[in-house]
């Protein structure tokens, strides 16, 4: 494919046999037409699915469209979209959990899952895969649990290789392409049928010159450090044929979405903390930071915390990985009574040097 081609998709001239268009497609997809579609008693799910090499754009592409999401479910029907970004679907639902009033009187919430590898492999079997599977089967009743049970959830996926996402999250009905090289066979092939909208000569043709020019503006970026480059994006509808989008604004996500959820929230990802639990100097050492902290949550007043305060604690201020299966109620419960609360509370009081009122 010549280079040249794509400077020309970029300035708005040639290419006169690739199909051009605009993001009206995606925005009828994730736009309601109607107050009465907005909230009709029960949650809407809309996915979308970006593939591409890293720093392609991803990231800009639906920061982008959250905005533009924003705005217009702002001016059209006065309802303001709740934006949360993190590298995990798990992580994300531990986390509007824990939050719940975030969703109160929210009609509408996007939740960004920014790389999609943390969701685990294909191929691999894991807890954290398991989770993630079985909370995004399950996505939409989720916030219902929490009081988000009118309205759309939007869940927007981003990752660099489309055969590494396992399908249960690749099977959305747009998906959009940035700059990439399908350098094995194997990503080729699932790409190519991807891309094929007819799966006949004509629509195979045009697959592979789709793939030719995402592949090109990657090779031009790769060897002329062209940022320009990275504006060819294809979109695919599950109903229609590809079509080619050139993306001149370049948003900031730190602007658009609201929250950005840290990495490995739930614990779910990392279970070292919780082994090295055994080790007997670890969990004096975890022992003597609890006692701190909570002698200075007394000493400021605070004397009654609920369980989602706790997981807070241990997960935040503590900084032990425990996901909520393991950080339950039950296993709070039964902490909370090895606590000998008349010790404690003499303790505190010699500390404060005055009673506990």
């Amino acid at each position: 494919m010549p280079d040249s081609l794509i400077y020309e998709l970029i300035d708005g001239g040639g290419g006169r046999d690739v199909r051009r268009g605009s993001l009206r497609v995606v925005l009828n997809y994730v736009v309601p037409p109607s107050m009465e579609k907005l909230d009709r008693g029960y949650v809407d799910l809309r996915p979308m699915t970006a593939i591409g090499f890293m720093g392609m754009g991803k990231t800009v592409f639906f920061t982008q469209i959250t905005r533009l999401l924003k705005t217009r479910l702002k001016r059209r029907f006065g309802e303001e979209a709740l934006a949360l970004a993190s590298k995990s679907i798990v992580d994300l639902v531990e986390y509007i959990r824990d939050n719940p009033d975030l969703l109160r009187g929210r009609k509408a919430v996007v939740l960004f899952v920014d790389d999609m590898f943390y969701q685990g492999v294909s191929t691999e079997r894991s807890k954290a895969k398991e989770l993630a599977e079985k909370y995004y089967s399950d996505i939409r009743h989720k916030p219902e649990e929490l009081g988000f049970n009118t309205g759309v959830l939007y869940t927007f996926f981003a990752g660099q290789r489309y055969s590494k996402i396992p399908p249960f999250f690749r099977n959305t009905p747009i998906i959009v392409f940035k700059p990439l090289i399908a350098v094995d066979r194997y990503e080729k092939g699932i790409l190519l049928d991807v891309l094929d909208y007819r799966k006949d000569d004509l629509s195979k043709a045009y697959a592979n010159l789709m793939l030719e020019i995402l592949a090109t503006a990657a090779k031009l970026y790769y060897q002329t450090w062209d940022d320009r480059v990275k504006s060819i994006t294809v979109i695919r509808p599950a109903w229609d044929w590809p079509f080619i989008y050139i993306q001149t604004d370049v948003p900031n996500p730190g602007k658009v979405f609201d929250i950005f959820v840290p990495y490995n929230y739930s614990g779910v990802y990392d279970e070292t903390d919780t082994r090295k639990a055994i080790d007997n100097l670890v969990a004096i050492q975890y022992y003597i930071a609890g006692v701190l902290t909570g002698l200075k949550i007394r000493d400021h007043g605070v004397y009654t915390l609920s369980v989602s305060d706790i997981r807070k604690l241990v997960r935040n201020v503590l900084g032990i990985g425990f996901n909520n299966n393991k950080l339950n109620t039950d296993t709070i419960n039964k902490s909370l009574k090895l606590i000998n609360d008349k010790s404690l509370n003499k303790f505190i009081e010699e500390k404060l040097g005055k009673p506990l009122t």
